[in-house]
């Protein structure tokens, strides 16, 4: 027990993108003592790893009623290689902005010029790319998700009287996060600013776990609140 909390309570965020390890993730849907976010977000930190999920499988997937769900896993681990988790990536061209207004339980995916989520809840964004991205008096969550580049002017997300969980992404911009009356919780996002990584206005409350920052006034590991 004393190791374990110790294992919990240690800081291991510079340390993640160090291991050149080909790494194989297997990971529980349904674990509720290392939830599958953890899972994901390795995967996209971690130079050379790639997840595998079990439906329904929770901490314990050795257990004789999931092991049939297992061992084709393991062995997949054992006979290849990972493919490290990417980002989408938008394609050339024009793109077309998407908004959602007033909306609930909605999953959206695919390459955008502006996504705007506005009034909307039980949001997910996962796999998606936009070159700006604008959350107002909304939930929601994103995974695997890319906003801006270094060259978008102004933030690249905006989150205003908003809750945002956030895993496995990107986010470019001069302003990276501009928040106004928000909560974030930010796993595994790398943030690269031109000029503020997170810029605030009325009180925001932001927890972040395995992060990055990129900007003129710190680059380096962000874990914390």
């Amino acid at each position: 027990a004393n190791a374990g909390m110790a294992l919990v309570e240690e800081d291991f965020s510079a340390d993640i993108p160090k291991l050149q390890t080909p790494t194989w993730i297997i990971w529980g849907e349904s674990d509720p003592i290392a939830p599958l976010r953890t899972g994901q977000m390795l995967a996209w930190r971690l130079p050379r790893a790639q997840l595998l999920t079990m439906p329904g499988v929770e901490h314990t997937p050795m257990d004789l009623a999931t092991v049939q769900l297992f061992i084709p896993q393991l062995d997949r681990a054992l006979s290849s290689e990972p493919q490290p988790a990417r980002l989408p990536e938008a394609p050339s061209g024009a793109l077309a902005d998407l908004r959602c207004s007033g909306e609930t339980d909605r999953l959206y995916s695919g390459h955008f010029r502006e996504v705007i989520i506005d009034g909307c809840s039980a949001v997910k964004l996962q796999n998606l790319s936009a070159e700006r991205i604008v959350i107002r008096d909304s939930i929601t969550q994103m995974l695997n998700v890319r906003i801006g580049t270094q060259a978008t002017q102004g933030s690249a997300l905006e989150v205003v009287n908003s809750e945002l969980i956030a895993t496995a992404g990107e986010i470019s911009g001069e302003i990276a996060i501009h928040a106004d009356k928000a909560r974030l919780d930010l796993a595994g996002i790398r943030l690269n600013a031109r000029r503020t990584a997170i810029e605030v206005e009325r009180f925001t409350r932001v927890v972040s776990s395995a992060s990055e920052i990129r900007s003129p006034a710190f680059t380096g590991t962000w874990q914390g609140t």
